[in-house]
């Protein structure tokens, strides 16, 4: 909070803003205030709602850190949930069946609804294999980009990946 006051001091302006995983309430207060600061009508806030993976939570997540997630990503022009990062912000159960195209585009349209304009949900198992799934609102897009899955797990590549997308 003193370095925001501080950067605030000196109307630092930013053209970005990313955040990631957060892991506590002081934490998400923290970014709220840090938004409601150094918002601009030009600049593009990505929030990366970490929560867990494979239908599971981290540990230290709990339904009401889920619930004040839900809140943050109010703030956001774009999202990057996982599929269970997704399921969770919507409230909904997290399934490990395939999704259909249909529900697929109905997710990305219903976590657009929470606030962010864009969604890029990663990591999502449909019907034809592994995929990510995007909206824009704005540009009134959606679509599937598949891709080939590795038999590992690497952490932070969801980290890596919403970089890029932050830096293009």
């Amino acid at each position: 909070r003193p370095v925001m006051k501080h950067w605030k001091s000196l109307d630092i302006k930013f053209d970005a803003i990313y955040t990631g995983f957060l892991g506590s309430f002081e934490q998400l207060d923290i970014v709220k205030g840090f938004f409601d600061a150094f918002r601009q009508e030009d600049n593009l806030i990505l929030v990366d709602p970490v929560m867990g993976d494979n239908g599971t939570p981290y540990t230290i997540v709990t339904p009401e850190l889920m619930q004040g997630m839900r809140e943050l990503v109010h703030y956001a022009d774009m999202i990057t949930p996982n599929l269970s990062e997704a399921c969770w912000l919507l409230e909904r159960p997290y399934d490990t069946r395939a999704l259909t195209r249909t529900d697929a585009m109905d997710m990305v349209r219903a976590l657009s609804a929470l606030g962010p304009r864009q969604v890029v949900v990663t990591s999502a198992r449909i019907e034809s294999g592994w995929a990510n799934l995007y909206y824009d609102a704005d540009r009134h897009e959606q679509g599937v980009l598949a891709y080939e899955a590795l038999e590992r797990q690497y952490p932070g590549t969801g980290d890596l990946f919403a970089a890029v997308l932050m830096g293009s």
